[in-house]
């Protein structure tokens, strides 16, 4: 059963990142197109709303503890370290017409954020202070990277259309992935269970769901019996995870 605890007619960008069952954050835009930030600390029962100051759509919103959070999205990056309370604007000043669409934290201080510096150029931004400040790695000119991975200390994974990039070398240079996926196949999100053992969610002729077991260097289809596209996927552990979709597909 389902009860609403807030409504946005605004806008479809809304996104969350929960540190605990009680303690969670939501990033969405208002009428004026101001960025709000939601924080619980019941689990969602209620909502303290705080206005961050900035007008973009967020894509992704992502906390490393408590205090320590960042929201990406169009053309902008911002941080805060009190909880939210306040943010600034970290985005790299050479920066253009830039899209960023999934905030991936390796550490406190190690952050990653995939997107794209100028389309069609695919980029991860890798920061190793936080978020204060970001250096603009380029992993070719593919589109937009939409999701990240970082199965170990130095593999970096990203989706970027038809494509999967991996880099072994913490970006510094980047191949693509080996894929026996039949047919067309646009890839959407990355999860890894392990170091080696990783699945990737999308929409193609014939599968949505692919796997790796060397770390994302080849990727074979699954079946799932189902056609329509999945769009995100999350793994409690190597055997059991979900995937959600079009068509209200779970």
């Amino acid at each position: 059963s389902w009860d609403f605890i807030y409504t946005n007619n605004w806008s479809e960008h809304l996104d969350f990142s929960f540190l605990s069952p009680d303690t969670g954050f939501c990033a969405t835009v208002d009428f004026n197109d101001t960025l709000t930030l939601m924080n619980t600390t019941d689990g969602g029962l209620s909502f303290q709303l705080i206005n961050t100051g900035f007008t973009f759509e967020p894509w992704d919103i992502a906390f490393y503890d408590k205090d320590n959070g960042l929201i990406c999205g169009e053309f902008h990056f911002i941080r805060t370290t009190n909880g939210g309370l306040t943010w600034t604007e970290v985005t790299p000043g050479t920066m253009g017409w830039t899209e960023t669409f999934e905030i991936a934290y390796r550490s406190r201080n190690e952050v990653f954020i995939a997107g794209s510096e100028n389309y069609p150029l695919t980029s991860v931004f890798h920061s190793t202070d936080g978020g204060e400040t970001w250096q603009a790695l380029s992993a070719g000119n593919y589109g937009y990277a939409e999701s990240i991975a970082l199965p170990d200390e130095n593999t970096i994974l990203l989706t970027a259309g038809t494509e999967i990039l991996i880099s072994s070398d913490n970006g510094l240079t980047w191949n693509q992935a080996t894929s026996t996926i039949p047919g067309f196949f646009i890839f959407k999100s990355l999860y890894f269970t392990s170091p080696t053992t990783g699945f990737a969610s999308g929409y193609g002729d014939f599968t949505n769901i692919a796997k790796t077991t060397d770390g994302g260097n080849t990727w074979e289809p699954l079946t799932t019996n189902t056609t329509s596209p999945l769009n995100t996927i999350w793994f409690f552990d190597e055997e059991n995870g979900l995937a959600f979709g079009d068509n209200g597909l779970m």
